[in-house]
């Protein structure tokens, strides 16, 4: 089978996984994200903003339940009204990439304010040009702002696969809590994903 062809087949199943989570039962969302992309070119400098308002949540804190455990986890996933990222990327070299982003949010029964400071490296492996692989490895650090939480470092791979209009973008990351508040003590996984197909010039559909 092609690159084409297993580009096209993949993106079909995302599309189908995407559908029915749809249709699935919903939570509302915790935090936003962005989903990096391999490419590295020197000079480049960006200014990015992320953000979203949430309705539709309680108006007051979930009633804890009888088992404490259970209590705990409720509060710690409590979900966010609102939340907004600024972020600036500068490519200092054709390889090297630093950016650093402000992270703000208000969680369910809390005030809005500063929740994180992050602060990234990414190294470009392989350069895509056109059809083919692009890689790159990403490390980052995020500071927590707010007391009692623990620091995060995240680090992994950042892979890109294209085939004529279609480009698929992988975010395979490994993450870990630092400092005297972290409340795991292993590594977690996260990860995110994006299918794109090129309709015209400027363009195109992704999930």
């Amino acid at each position: 089978m092609t690159l084409h062809r297993r580009l096209g087949l993949l993106s079909a199943i995302s599309a189908g996984v995407l559908a029915w989570s749809t249709l699935g039962p919903t939570a509302p969302a915790f935090a936003e994200f962005e989903i990096q992309e391999s490419q590295v070119e020197k000079g480049e400098i960006e200014l990015e903003y992320r953000g979203a308002v949430h309705w539709g949540l309680p108006t007051a804190e979930p009633e804890a339940a009888e088992d404490g455990e259970e209590g705990e986890e409720e509060e710690d996933e409590a979900p966010l009204r609102q939340s907004h990222d600024f972020e600036f990327q500068w490519s200092v070299t054709d390889r090297w990439m630093f950016s650093t982003a402000l992270l703000t949010d208000q969680p369910l029964g809390d005030n809005f304010g500063l929740a994180a400071v992050e602060l990234e490296l990414q190294y470009e492996l392989i350069e895509r040009v056109g059809d083919g692989l692009g890689l790159s490895w990403l490390g980052a650090y995020g500071i927590a702002t707010r007391g009692g939480e623990a620091d995060e470092i995240e680090f992994g791979p950042i892979v890109e696969l294209a085939s004529g209009p279609l480009l698929l973008t992988l975010n395979p990351f490994l993450t870990s809590q630092v400092g005297s508040n972290r409340e795991t003590g292993g590594l977690g996984f996260e990860y995110g994903w994006r299918a794109e197909y090129g309709v015209a010039k400027r363009w195109g559909v992704g999930v």
